[in-house]
């Protein structure tokens, strides 16, 4: 039987090497020369770089649900841990926000907020998605109240969510509403992680939890980890090979965005994944402390690896000095400098936390 007070490896392995992946995709979208990218390696590339927010989103579900599994009675009724648990999650949303801050034109003597940096601070990050989502879920987990009964509802939500969303993205909200909040229902002016679909992998990952830890430390685990691995197989086969039918079950107008099909194999991939890193944990076949500390850790890495990036690239930069086009060698050699240097001012942050702001024992 696991420990329930300690963290479940496979977790921190899965989002660490999502964390990671991550760096490296921001790092050579940064600083690789464009020409590059039209090269076959590049594409297989891209494909496994395009998993790195749904891995994200779906880790953050599982989470939650881990959360539920240790504090059920605590995080179903209105108590001071859900006021805690929103909290947090509106911290997540403004550090998004904080990410995207416009700047400021000082040319007429007062600070300014710059307008064209406006239409980018209302768009709807990975940060946004993932902490409205898990704002959703815990919303319905104070009306659901049982664990069964919230994982039938976010079940139902999200088959709600995945054929809603080619409806959703040909709707043009921003005559409605203000960009602030309509970039948050469809693409159609966002092109970064608008909640629909992208809520779906979240959600996804808190039923995949549920699942999971009603058989945490029984016999039961391995058995449910296989029907999680079936599951995973069985909708990746049957997305892939509904979209080649000549039988048209949905209309969408994007493969690669709305797709329901598409977004059933990247979710099936992401429950083998579950499964494979679970796999990995128990046989103690892959124990890296390196990827688990960074797993641990991701909000932070997150937040410090965009904010070197973009201090020293692009025109925004404060200092621009690396601009994008270098070759895949020396774009590589400077994501492998980036990530020790992130992983240097972890190690340095958390034992500043540790040291300036103990943890109280009660």
């Amino acid at each position: 039987v696991r420990d329930m007070d300690k963290r479940f490896n496979f977790i921190d392995l899965f989002r660490g090497w999502a964390v990671i992946i991550m760096v490296e995709t921001h790092a050579l979208n940064a600083w690789m020369d464009a020409g590059f990218r039209n090269s076959d390696w590049f594409s297989y590339l891209n494909f496994v770089n395009g998993f790195v927010a749904p891995s994200f989103l779906f880790v953050s579900g599982v989470s939650f649900a881990l959360g539920l599994h240790l504090k059920s009675d605590s995080l179903s009724h209105w108590t001071p841990a859900v006021f805690r648990q929103l909290r947090r999650l509106v911290m997540i949303m403004g550090i998004g926000y904080m990410l995207h801050i416009p700047r400021f034109d000082l040319d007429a003597g007062f600070p300014f907020l710059k307008t064209e940096d406006l239409a980018e601070f209302f768009l709807s990050d990975v940060l946004h998605t993932i902490a409205l989502s898990l704002i959703i879920l815990q919303v319905l987990l104070l009306l659901m109240r049982s664990p069964r009964k919230f994982a039938i509802g976010v079940a139902i939500l999200s088959v709600m969510a995945l054929f809603g969303t080619p409806h959703l993205w040909r709707l043009e909200f921003g005559q409605y509403l203000h960009p602030a909040f309509a970039n948050y229902l469809n693409g159609m002016h966002n092109p970064l992680f608008p909640l629909f679909p992208w809520c779906i992998f979240a959600w996804a990952g808190a039923v995949t939890g549920v699942l999971f830890f009603r058989n945490l430390g029984t016999s039961g685990e391995a058995i449910i980890i296989q029907r999680i691995l079936q599951f995973g197989v069985v909708i990746f086969v049957l997305a892939f090979f509904s979209d080649r039918s000549p039988i048209t079950l949905f209309s969408y107008d994007n493969f690669w965005l709305t797709s329901p099909n598409w977004v059933l194999m990247r979710l099936g991939v992401l429950m083998i994944l579950f499964g494979f890193f679970w796999l990995l944990d128990v046989k103690q076949w892959h124990t890296s402390k390196f990827v688990l500390f960074i797993g641990g850790q991701s909000l932070f890495i997150y937040i410090v690896h965009l904010t070197v990036i973009y201090t020293f690239t692009g025109h925004k930069a404060t200092f621009p000095l690396l601009e994008p086009h270098w070759s895949p060698v020396f774009a590589t050699l400077f994501f492998v400098i980036l990530l020790f240097s992130v992983y240097g001012l972890t190690k340095g942050w958390v034992l500043a936390k540790k040291r300036f702001f103990p943890k109280k024992s009660y």
